[in-house]
């Protein structure tokens, strides 16, 4: 059965390799050596139904998913400094009749290590060190854990691979799932 991506879907695997943690260029490499054998079809597995792809399709109840959603505190330490990478959404919030700000957890560092819980992809950030974030642009998120070696973080679990029900609905809807490739993209 062949389904065709959303524009923001997530990739979880291509040809059952895992691309979670993976670099861009590691990715771009493992479809070129599918193209280079004639492949004209590359099998992938697909979570679309991750909070990217919820912003855009429901975005008229994503600000109450959001604020109904149990918040848990973490506490993070690396030992490089580097914690997480974030993204900006901004969702439509019907109450105030406004646009809310909302930083979206894209890449944690290998090194991070947390006393308690986990933190994931998709992940929304409320507060850093006591201090809601909504209000601050991205370079001042960005301030507040830069030069700690801990920083404590409260955090919506709204990431996809949290969900088991949504993982296991996601393999078996797209176990067969193809994307073409032309042949003539250069890459």
């Amino acid at each position: 059965m062949f389904k065709p991506f959303l524009k923001r879907d997530v990739i979880a695997s291509i040809e059952k390799v895992s691309v979670v943690g993976i670099s861009k260029e590691w990715i771009w490499s493992l479809i070129k050596s599918y193209m280079r054998n004639g492949k004209g079809v590359i099998h992938c597995r697909v979570f679309a139904n991750n909070i990217y792809h919820q912003m855009y399709s429901q975005f008229n109840t994503m600000h109450q998913t959001l604020c109904q959603t149990v918040q848990s505190e973490l506490t993070f330490s690396a030992p490089n400094q580097k914690f997480f990478r974030t993204r900006v959404i901004r969702l439509y919030n019907p109450e105030a009749k406004e646009m809310a700000t909302h930083y979206v957890v894209w890449h944690v560092w290998p090194k991070v290590m947390c006393n308690t819980g986990m933190i994931f992809f998709g992940d929304v950030i409320m507060q850093v060190n006591g201090r809601p974030i909504s209000i601050l642009s991205e370079s001042d998120v960005q301030r507040l854990w830069a030069g700690r070696s801990s920083v404590d973080v409260i955090v919506l679990s709204v990431s996809v691979l949290r969900r088991k029900d949504l993982q296991e609905a996601a393999q078996e809807l797209n176990d067969v799932l193809a994307m073409k490739i032309k042949k003539v993209i250069s890459l």
